[in-house]
């Protein structure tokens, strides 16, 4: 995150808020709002030095949660204010390097008949592999989530375990 942010000539580092939990262990929304009000109250002590936004397992809606608590918090919800879910510009933009790269190596930013791998298939990486589908990528997709092999077969994909899509 930082080196994403030096790049882009932000005056910031860059960070990820994590909350590890124990394994196996599920919140009721009750729980799961305590958690992200605790997470807000340590954002604010921090006085403007850290900001938050969502990343895997959250959402705008948290973000709005956390917001109740410090302002130093991107991604609310648009209808609050905020600029919504960033999860389909992130994917936008992963497509956009992925094109700068097939440019750079084969002369051409056409996804068609490149073999790419997409692990995770969650708000961005599912979002990334309909895009290369559709641009007639040869796609290689897994994620933790065995019923995402729905989203395999119906965009045309070879589904893959974890552990084996990263060298598929």
């Amino acid at each position: 995150m930082t080196a994403k942010c030096a790049m882009a000539g932000m005056a910031n580092g860059g960070g990820k808020t994590v909350v590890p939990l124990p394994e196996g262990l599920e919140l009721d929304a009750h729980q799961h709002r305590a958690v992200l009000l605790d997470v807000a109250d340590v954002i604010e002590s921090l006085d403007g030095l850290y900001a938050t936004g969502p990343d895997v397992g959250t959402s705008p809606a948290d973000m709005a949660v956390i917001g109740e608590r410090t302002r130093h918090v991107f991604c609310r919800p648009a209808e609050q204010g905020g600029s919504g879910d960033s999860s389909p510009h992130t994917a936008d933009g992963v497509v956009a390097a992925l094109r700068a790269v097939c440019r750079r190596l084969y002369g051409t930013p056409d996804f068609k008949g490149r073999r790419v791998s997409v692990v995770g298939l969650g708000h961005v990486g599912e979002k990334i592999a309909r895009s290369l589908a559709a641009e007639g990528a040869a796609l290689t997709v897994s994620d933790i989530t065995e019923e995402k092999q729905a989203v395999a077969e119906e965009i045309g994909a070879i589904w893959c375990a974890p552990g084996e899509a990263v060298t598929a």
